[in-house]
């Protein structure tokens, strides 16, 4: 502060000195590496590191005398003061200035002359303690254990320094490091070290010396601290074999691949199977390959140590020569124990080597530019699908390449399309190659030539397909535009049996296809030479083409191909059968063979004898994925060419199963749920196509991605609406229809009726008529029919009947007509009955003297409301007395309510007949309490109480007759 406030002052005072000092520089050691570094602003250096000061001295003033002197924290050095500078620029030095205090100072030169005191700028200089580190409290857990043993060891670490610093620490067993790491420690602060090691080695089975050494770097000097040592003790593990490991070319790259649980491999390839042995005994250890169960003791044989404690590896190679799952493990034994490891699964597959086939080029001539399609099969012989990369080549060039997948097993096609765009002759070929374990591998297919001119033959048919002795007819097409020639056509066998020419003459501004048509005639059976010639007006060649043709004998006869299975899950066993009938009276030796998608896959040769037919069966085995065409042939018949079979194999990854229907019977229209798995074992997604089938029809479909190695559900919905039994299966594109279930569909109850009868047709009123109708149930189902009872198309009665499927039955329905009409009477919609109801006679009374009047008190004494029919009549006497009088009345009472009904006079020798018809249409009961006084003028009456309780949906009569009897009303 003093020496800033000393600066201010020259400046305020405006002091102009001829003296300066600039560039005051502070040089210390670098604190990491200790490479000089200076700084004229601020640095940092340790507590007693020797540091180089300097400064620039100036002087405008020739030759005049200045002295300079080293400043800190405002204080001059005296020691340090140079004298007697009279040369400029000076520069002042003073080298090895130590710092003894940590904290921060301040560093400045000054330079006098005889009259000013000038000071250079100020450097800042931290100084910190060295970052020297103290290890302590060496802890190691747990001091003994049986090897492998895992331990922990952990020290403290202090930084002395005043700076944060960074330490290598080093885990040391018996003097060697085995593991390391790097701390940063905070400064003045301490923090632990911990390591994690597992002693496992020989050397580490006993004793064991364990300690922490940290280094560090200073100033380019280089710092060691060790602690303590800790023993710890190893024992040896008891003997026992493990992590038993197989390792294999990688299928693809060929680099070594590793497992101790599972592995694939490739057929014959050599493999490595190692595994690490203990051993606690002092008696020899031997070890062997334990191959699918067997212990290899002969062949796979290692000999192991004496020595106690031993931890030792086996090595041995072994090639998988057998396709499938198998295991590997490695036994060690004593001679009398046997000690066993891990198991690891070793899938064997064939390589994916693949084969080319049937290459096809079309058209082979044509005029330029000529577009060709090259096609030929790739089987993939292998075990697992693989990636191939074709090429198409003309003339030995690649023109064209594509990268085609085939499953395992399989066989696809390979498609390419190129343009020959210059006339010649070209050879045409495919050649793929792959890598398969790291190797290149490569195939190729025939070559097939295709001729490119001017003028062209085109691909000659000859029809009828299957040719027996007689006419045939040769179609020859010729392509150009402008061109006048000849063609020739000969057919020959051991001698020439048809020849013939024609002249070709185009002339067109474009080109344009001719076909001339000849028509041999073939005598015999045989195999005869078909020879298309072009030539020019010179008779010169310009194009040739020649075809086998197979004339057969009708005498021999290949029919009936049958092929069994036509579909599963590869690999696919197959039987094809075929009949062969010798027509001939003598024995045939026929050569069969077995055509699968077109390539003779097999034959055999058979003795046919006279006049028989004999059975042909192939049985073909591991049928790959994919959809094949199977034919048959012999040498004397063509391949039965209506006849093929397609067998359908699907991969035995995917599969389709749980088929459930619900449900599996019901009255149409009847809604059906099908569900059924779906299993994805592929380690890819797949898309999937999902269909229904009804009656082998299929009625729906849906899409679906199914992920690897998983199992989801397909579930469809479908109506059936009619009746019948239905078959119902669920199947995929990529697997099979599964086994169907059966849903049995019926019609639901439908019911007619017929035979209607009324009786009676006619009578007086009230008169009770009676209806009976045949009811039938012409459904799949049982049901419940209501008839119903119509009068003038009223519904007065119903009554429900239960039919079974295809049954009959009668209902009867009766009902009472009061009133005189004519009614037409039906049960449901039949034709209805007419029904003639009468007035009854009533004859006029004959008039006597003193008749008298009858009369009927009717009182409601109950405590409702009662409604009721009441049906009177009147007659002369009271055994068989002539009705003269009837009266129909409808009385509806309240309670307490009375009614009187006056019958009129009458001689008191009549009598009355009296009904009352109560009827309860409720669901509860009705009570009836009914006052009746029947009265006679002159006689004593006669009172009669009706109290009923009447059920629900019931009606109850009452009948009540009276007369004189004596003066007093009789009543019964």
């Amino acid at each position: 502060m003093l020496l800033a406030m000393v600066l201010a002052v020259f400046a305020l005072a405006g002091v102009a000195s001829a003296v300066n000092v600039s560039n005051v520089t502070v040089a210390a050691p670098n604190l990491q590496t200790g490479q000089p570094t200076s700084s004229n602003t601020s640095i940092t250096v340790f507590k007693n590191t020797p540091c180089n000061i300097s400064a620039t001295i100036t002087n405008t003033t020739v030759n005049e005398v200045s002295n300079a002197t080293l400043v800190v924290d405002n204080s001059p050095v005296n020691t340090t003061t140079v004298t007697n500078i009279t040369t400029y620029p000076y520069t002042y030095t003073y080298n090895n200035y130590t710092f003894t205090q940590t904290g921060n100072h301040t560093v400045t030169v000054m330079a006098t002359n005889s009259t000013n005191t000038v000071y250079g700028n100020i450097v800042n200089v931290t100084v910190v303690d060295p970052p020297y580190a103290t290890l302590s409290n060496l802890t190691v857990t747990p001091t003994s254990g049986i090897a492998p043993l895992t331990i922990t060891a952990t020290c403290n670490i202090t930084n002395t320094g005043g700076l944060a610093w960074n330490y290598t620490a080093f885990l040391n067993v018996n003097g060697t490091p085995v593991a390391n790491q790097t701390i940063t420690v905070p400064a003045n602060s301490t923090l632990p070290i911990t390591f994690t090691y597992t002693l496992n080695q020989l050397s580490q089975i006993g004793t064991n010396n364990i300690n922490i050494t940290v280094t560090t770097t200073i100033v380019g000097i280089t710092y060691t601290y060790t602690t303590n040592n800790v023993t710890v003790t190893v024992s040896a593990p008891p003997t026992k074999v493990y992590n038993v490991t197989v390792t294999a070319p990688n299928l693809q790259t060929g680099q070594p691949t590793s497992s101790n649980t599972t592995i694939t491999v490739f057929k014959n390839t050599t493999c490595t199977i190692s595994a690490t042995i203990t051993n606690d005994l002092t008696d020899t250890k031997n070890a062997t390959l334990v191959y699918d169960g067997n212990a290899l003791w002969g062949t796979a044989f290692q000999q192991g140590c004496s020595t106690a404690g031993v931890i030792w590896t086996y090595n041995q190679t072994y090639q998988f020569s057998e396709v499938g799952n198998h295991t590997v493990s490695v036994w060690a034994t004593n001679g009398t124990t046997v000690v066993k490891g891990n198991t690891v699964t070793v899938t064997v597959l064939n390589p994916p080597y693949a084969t080319l086939s049937n290459l096809t080029v079309t058209p082979t001539s044509g005029i330029a530019p000529l577009t060709i399609t090259a096609t030929c099969n790739i089987t993939n012989t292998g075990g697992l699908a693989w990636n191939y990369t074709a090429f198409l080549n003309v003339n030995g060039t690649p023109v064209a390449n594509q990268t085609i997948t085939v499953p395992a097993n399989s066989t696809l096609p390979i498609t390419f399309t190129y343009t020959l765009n210059q006339t010649g002759t070209y050879n045409i070929y495919v050649y793929v190659n792959a890598t398969i374990a790291g190797q290149p591998w490569n195939c190729t297919t025939n070559i097939v030539p295709v001729t490119v001119g001017m003028v062209a033959l085109g691909d000659i048919t000859v029809s009828p397909t299957t040719i027996y002795p007689g006419q045939i007819t040769v179609a020859v097409p010729v392509t150009s535009a402008n061109f006048t020639g000849y063609l020739n056509v000969t057919i020959n066998a051991t001698n020439v049996v048809y020849n013939a020419n024609t002249t070709v003459n185009i002339n067109a501004p474009t080109p344009q296809t001719i076909t001339y048509y000849f028509y041999p005639y073939i005598q015999s059976p045989g195999t005869y030479t078909l020879n298309v010639t072009l030539l020019d007006n010179n008779l010169n060649m310009i194009q040739n083409k020649t075809m086998n043709i197979t004339v057969y004998d009708p005498n021999y006869v290949l029919s009936n191909l049958v092929v069994t299975p036509t579909s599963g899950v590869a690999p696919l066993n197959i039987t094809a059968t075929a009949n062969f009938t010798n027509k001939y009276s003598t024995p045939v030796n026929v050569t069969a063979i077995l055509y699968i998608d077109g390539s003779a896959v097999a034959n055999q040769t058979i003795t046919v004898p006279a006049n028989s037919t004999l059975p042909i069966t192939f049985n073909y085995p591991n049928l790959g994925v994919g959809t094949h065409t199977i034919m048959m042939g012999t040498n004397v018949t063509t391949i039965l060419p209506t006849s093929n079979v397609t067998v359908k194999v699907y991969d035995p990854n995917y599969v389709l199963s749980n088929l459930v229907v619900t449900p599996t019977s019901g009255v149409a229209p009847l809604n059906i749920t099908a569900t059924a798995n779906f299993t994805n074992k592929y380690s890819t997604p797949v898309n999937v196509t999902a269909t229904l089938y009804v009656n082998g029809a299929a009625v729906a479909s849906r899409a679906l991605t199914v992920g690897n190695n998983t199992t989801v559900p397909i579930t469809f919905t479908y109506t059936l609406t009619q009746a019948g039994t239905y078959n119902v299966t669920i199947g995929t594109n990529v697997t099979d229809v599964l086994p169907p279930v059966t849903v049995t569909v019926t019609t639901p109850a439908n019911f007619t009726l017929s035979n209607l009868t009324v009786t009676p047709t006619s009578g007086v009123a009230p008169l009770t008529i009676t209806a009976t109708a045949k009811v039938t149930n012409t459904g799949g189902t049982a049901g419940n029919y209501t008839a119903t009872l119509y009068v003038n198309n009223n519904a007065v009665n119903q009554t429900t009947v239960t039919v079974g499927p295809g049954n009959s039955t009668t209902v009867s329905l009766s009902y009472t007509l009061t009133q005189a009409g004519t009614y037409n009477v039906t049960i449901g919609n039949l034709t209805p009955v007419t029904v003639n109801v009468t007035t009854p006679v009533v004859p006029t009374p004959t008039p006597v003297v003193q008749n008298k009047t009858f009369s009927i008190i009717l009182r409601n004494t109950g405590t409702s409301t009662i409604t009721f029919k009441y049906y009177i009549s009147v007659y002369t006497n009271p055994v068989n007395g002539t009705k003269v009088y009837y009266k129909e009345l409808t009385i509806t009472l309240n309670a307490g309510q009375e009614t009187t009904i006056d019958l009129g006079k009458y001689p008191d020798t009549y009598a009355v007949s009296t009904t009352a018809v109560f009827t309860n249409t409720g669901r509860n009961y009705m009570s009836v309490d009914l006052y009746a006084k029947y009265n006679i003028e002159g006689c004593a009456s006669q009172v009669k109480i009706i109290s009923k309780d009447i059920p629900p949906r019931t009606t109850i009569k009452d009948t009540t007759r009276f007369t004189n009897k004596n003066g007093t009303v009789d009543i019964w």
